[in-house]
């Protein structure tokens, strides 16, 4: 199931034993060399901050993410693996999205979640100003990504994708 990481950031965890909303979704905890989602970061009401593993979610609804119990969200401090992860995880809004070649795309504003796959899937950027009125815009696929770091996204230049996928000859007429 695909899901846009707005949508997921504010979702509210509800538990199916009760039916109570527990904590709700306020970012991701994704690990930067395989854009891996691991776990949601969730707040109780005036609470503290809690961990849902994503092996711990039991379906995401389009309203809600549902989990057995209270029991499924965990203080971070518990989890110990996890929290040098949740240190140094990787937040990919606001990064710029560079090709290969030099060529700035724009800024991702959005980025679609494989809960299936527990992976970032697709990138969505805003392009610059003057791209932006000729009505472009860009979505980059997990595929096309070869460097991330804390300033920028590089992918392969789009170009060479388009040169590959138009070598179809076309068909002979006869008369």
């Amino acid at each position: 199931m695909l899901v846009l990481a707005s949508n997921l950031q504010t979702m509210p965890v509800v538990s199916l034993q009760d039916g109570r909303q527990l904590a709700s979704v306020y970012g991701l905890v994704v690990e930067k060399s395989s854009l891996g989602v691991f776990a949601f970061r969730c707040k109780e009401k005036k609470k503290n901050d809690l961990i849902l593993m994503g092996r711990d979610v039991r379906f995401v609804a389009r309203d809600c993410i549902l989990v057995n119990n209270r029991e499924s969200l965990s203080d971070p401090k518990d989890i110990i693996r996890l929290s040098a992860m949740e240190k140094a995880s990787y937040d990919p809004i606001g990064k710029q999205i560079v090709t290969v070649g030099g060529q700035k795309l724009g800024k991702v504003d959005n980025y679609t979640v494989d809960l299936n796959a527990g992976r970032i899937q697709k990138l969505y950027a805003r392009p610059h100003i003057l791209q932006s009125w000729l009505g472009s815009s860009v979505i980059i696929d997990r595929t096309q990504i070869t460097e991330l770091n804390d300033r920028e996204i590089i992918v392969n230049d789009t170009t060479d994708y388009v040169a590959a996928s138009v070598s179809v000859k076309a068909p002979r007429m006869s008369s």
